[in-house]
């Protein structure tokens, strides 16, 4: 159990010294493999984009946490708030509502690109203003990194951060071993 913490402490601590280092991946929604742009327009109904939606509910949970006296809550809203707007920013995750008035009707369309949320999901949590943001001028080198690999015919995925780019040089060399 207390190697378990040890870790967790760790990749916390690395994960917080990371968050200006992770490069930017240079995708925008505005790209035509975005999946703002798999949302279809339906003539019929009326269309709104679910950021607006997204937001009002996220600023009265927001409310609700602070009125309640409740501080961490309110800040974990307003971080995945930020998560969910970086995601969309890089054409990772789209949504949009659609309304009609006769008969009166309402629905919601989500599209994921997954190859977007995997290549800035890491980036977007762990520092989600960042994804039109250049690298850190800080003299540590925070890094870290996701993916997955095949050994011996079983599939594994992984995910390291550390406080220095020589750790995770470490990583990426031992990873190369394994397929």
């Amino acid at each position: 159990m207390r190697r378990i913490l040890v870790i967790v402490g760790v990749l916390a601590l690395a994960v917080l010294t990371a968050c200006d280092t992770i490069q930017p991946t240079g995708d925008s929604a505005s790209d035509a493999e975005s999946a703002q742009n798999q949302l279809p327009t339906l003539s019929q109904y009326t269309s709104t984009d679910a950021d607006s939606v997204k937001d009002a509910l996220t600023r009265a949970l927001q409310v609700g946490s602070l009125g309640s006296g409740n501080l961490i809550a309110a800040g974990l809203i307003e971080r995945l708030n930020n998560t969910a707007d970086c995601l969309g920013n890089v054409g990772a995750i789209a949504g949009r509502v659609y309304t009609g008035l006769t008969p009166p009707v309402v629905g919601v369309l989500a599209v994921v690109n997954n190859e977007r949320l995997t290549n800035n999901f890491l980036q977007c949590a762990v520092n989600p203003g960042m994804e039109s943001q250049s690298l850190s001028r800080q003299a540590l080198q925070p890094c870290a990194k996701s993916g997955s690999y095949t050994d011996n015919g079983i599939s594994y995925s992984y995910i390291y951060a550390a406080s220095d780019i020589s750790m995770c040089n470490a990583f990426d060399q031992w990873l190369a071993t394994k397929g």
